[in-house]
């Protein structure tokens, strides 16, 4: 996981982007698609096994496994489980929360969706907290403006804080 830090436009202060590195999204989307590619090649080989059971119960899915269990469907299975796996890998590394810290703000992004961006000005905040992994906002009447699960590590968010001069509490 990986913590950048860039300097927004000028006058503005720096600002500390917290979210996974691009090195683990390729990693995540590569995984995703070679366990997809290997279900797709065992998958004959499982439905040969299943079709020998006796008690499998349905005639439809029998005669799609028996003309899948040939030279052409395993390769289409194949096939399938490598676009199915990468598809699956690509939601996955796009879909983790990512953390601006400024001086000025802290903005969430969560699950990767720009949509869902929320904004908080540092006079909204009394409070930032680390409680078990989520990054906990409140305010000065100590009520919860929200709760994330970052994909980075706890030290790289109390760092961020820190840095930024955020009023803020390590609870564990």
């Amino acid at each position: 996981m990986s913590a950048t830090q860039h300097h927004a436009a000028t006058g503005s202060s720096p600002t500390t982007v917290l979210a996974i590195s691009t090195t683990v999204k390729v990693v995540v989307v590569a995984a995703g698609t070679l366990v997809g590619l290997g279900l797709g090649l065992l998958l004959p080989w499982l439905l040969g096994l299943v079709e020998q059971l006796p008690w499998f119960p349905f005639e439809g899915p029998r005669e799609l496994l028996a003309l899948l269990s040939g030279r052409v469907g395993s390769w289409l299975l194949a096939v399938v489980g490598v676009a199915a796996g990468l598809l699956a890998g690509v939601m996955m590394a796009g879909s983790t929360t990512r953390i601006e810290v400024s001086g000025t703000q802290l903005v969430v992004i969560p699950d990767g969706n720009a949509d869902d961006r929320q904004r908080f000005a540092r006079a909204e905040i009394d409070r930032v907290l680390v409680e078990d992994g989520h990054l906990v906002l409140r305010d000065d009447r100590d009520v919860e403006l929200g709760r994330w699960k970052p994909e980075v590590s706890e030290q790289d968010l109390t760092d961020a804080l820190q840095r930024h001069g955020w009023p803020h509490d390590a609870t564990g």
